[in-house]
């Protein structure tokens, strides 16, 4: 069985004696996820906003220039994505931007699927 590396004050484990590595620094670990929650309930507010209230199975048709499309919403996420970022890096949010996007859909997955029970 692994040693769980007890560390004391000096850096050792109290089990085996190793050295082991100083603690990295997560950041603002309870910041990051308040900026994550509030970038998914905006991202809820805009999946709302760009869905045909007549029929919420298609996307709100929008009119860009002389044409009317339906922008779908991951194209319309990315500015929150790239908006909320630079907060989380503020923050010392360690990962990539891509992660922080897949995180923001990944709760607001987990949002849609509890507020059906």
């Amino acid at each position: 069985m692994d040693c769980p590396h007890l560390i004391d004050e000096d850096g050792k484990c109290t089990e085996c004696g190793v050295v082991v590595q100083p603690h990295i620094n997560l950041g603002d670990i309870v910041g990051i996820c308040q900026l994550l929650d509030n970038t998914v309930a905006a991202y809820a507010t805009l999946v709302h906003n760009n869905t045909d209230p007549k029929d919420p199975s298609t996307l709100r048709p929008r009119v860009i220039g002389a044409r009317s499309i339906r922008p779908p919403h991951s194209a319309r996420a990315n500015d929150l994505v790239y908006n909320s970022y630079p907060g989380a890096k503020q923050l010392r949010y360690r990962g990539s931007i891509i992660r922080w996007g897949e995180m923001i859909l990944e709760n607001k997955t987990v949002t849609d699927t509890s507020a059906h029970h």
